[in-house]
């Protein structure tokens, strides 16, 4: 959450709350729809949850 604070700070200026809150919801259902169909395609049960696909949408939007 710190590395998300330290960049987001600085993007969320640029691109606008708005944005930057689209942005941040989207890379994290995005995340979590990829992980779930990955675990299916596996046959393993697995429960995944949390906010890292999220932030590395951040940091995508950030490094882009």
């Amino acid at each position: 959450m710190l590395s998300l604070f330290v960049i987001g700070y600085q993007l969320e200026p640029i691109i606008g709350h708005i944005k930057f809150t689209i942005l941040y919801l989207l890379s994290g259902i995005v995340a979590s729809v990829c992980s779930t169909l990955y675990y299916q395609n596996i046959e393993t049960l697995a429960l995944s949850y949390g906010a890292s696909g999220a932030v590395f949408g951040v940091f995508g939007a950030y490094i882009t």
